[in-house]
């Protein structure tokens, strides 16, 4: 057993405070927040907007009485006509202001934990202090653990004081979050910590594979950039050539009826009063349909896991599926856009069945730096230090 523990806290203890107080960090994760902060000031502007919006569309629908709107005939089920007032807009959400947020934080959020960890390792050896560090009583492992909880604390830090900024703005703007919308943004604030830590953990990996900061720095961003844009770009294409091209739907046939004659001045009829002009389209079978339908959902069945495998090392991508369900960045924008014929959820699942909704998302999300961290961890234990 090991009599010193103490050289794991001081580890912790150093590299936090050297994080803290270097001008590299301190640039960058100002940078960070004023980008941060800007793209939250652009998403309260559009919040402002679609409730001008939403309040404009209230007032009509006040105004108005039973309004119809004929619509043309379609696929079986299609109806033919919507009741405006039937529908009611939702109210936009304070989680709507953190769209452009939820957009800039998988780029913003890679610059930062790349710049903090991509010459923890490889700096210490250009530099000849790593040897020096191994001298005293200290072990490996306390080392390389020493660092990885000192970044995990440092991105905790840098992510409370943004989202504490962030409230801050939200309530200045007259923007008071509900307690579920509160949840809400904890969550999303707890799942940018990870995928902060998920591209730290990229950095510090590269950073035990070179021992040139300059070839680190490359690294660990190519492969950012291979893991979160490259793969899952070229996914759907891939996915197609494997399963092949999607079913194509039946056909429409469109027809306009001739445009009925204009009464002539004085002539009795309808005082002059065109009929309303429809679309006419051929029903089409149901079965035609039916099997249109099996087809297409057979296809995306198969599509699926090729698109999700290639995404799975991608933590912006599983990043967004969380924040999606989490409503971040969608409160109140699905509300405003109606197509007649849907059926409109009279209540919304609680957090708990959205989150087991991606409780995948979730997983792979943890997984992916323990993954890095694993490989980090296991070439630092057998690093050649002379």
């Amino acid at each position: 057993m090991r009599s010193n523990r103490s050289g794991l806290g001081n580890i912790v203890r150093k590299e936090f405070i050297d994080h803290i107080r270097s001008g590299k960090f301190i640039i960058v994760f100002l940078i960070f927040l004023l980008l941060s902060a800007y793209s939250l000031h652009g998403g309260i502007n559009m919040y402002h907007d679609a409730l001008d919006r939403y309040k404009e569309h209230i007032e009509r629908i006040e105004d108005a009485e039973d309004i119809r709107i004929p619509m043309p005939a379609g696929p079986p089920g299609h109806p033919g006509v919507v009741h405006v007032t039937e529908w009611m807009p939702e109210r936009p959400s304070a989680l709507y202001a953190f769209m452009w947020m939820r957009m800039a934080m998988p780029v913003l959020g890679a610059i930062l934990a790349v710049v903090m960890g991509f010459d923890l390792i490889s700096r210490e050896r250009q530099d000849r202090t790593l040897k020096t560090l191994l001298s005293h009583p200290i072990y490996r492992d306390e080392i390389i653990n020493g660092k990885a909880i000192a970044g995990l604390l440092v991105i905790i830090l840098a992510i409370g004081m943004t989202f504490g900024i962030s409230l801050a703005m939200l309530l200045i703007s007259d923007i008071v979050p509900t307690i579920g919308e509160f949840v809400n943004i904890a969550l999303f604030g707890i799942i940018s910590v990870i995928l902060l830590v998920s591209f730290f953990a990229i950095a510090l990996m590269s950073s035990v594979l070179f021992k040139n900061s300059g070839s680190s720095i490359m690294f660990a961003f190519g492969i950012i950039l291979v893991i979160s844009l490259i793969l899952p770009a070229i996914a759907p294409f891939a996915a197609e050539m494997i399963v092949g091209p999607r079913p194509e739907p039946p056909p429409f046939d469109f027809r306009v009826p001739p445009p009925p004659s204009i009464p002539d001045e004085g002539q009795e009829g309808d005082e002059g009063v065109l009929e309303k002009r429809e679309f006419e389209i051929d029903p089409l079978a149901e079965e035609e349909w039916a099997e249109w339908r099996r087809q297409s959902e057979a296809y995306w069945e198969r599509i699926r896991p090729i698109t999700e495998a290639f995404a799975i090392l991608s933590p912006a991508t599983h990043f967004g599926e969380i924040s999606t369900v989490l409503d971040i960045g969608m409160g109140g924008m699905m509300g405003m856009i109606h197509i007649p014929g849907d059926d409109i959820p009279v209540e919304d699942p609680d957090i708990f069945d959205r989150l087991y909704a991606v409780w995948m998302n979730i997983l792979a999300l943890f997984v992916i730096p323990a993954i890095f961290f694993a490989i980090a961890y296991t070439k630092f234990m057998k690093l050649d230090i002379r």
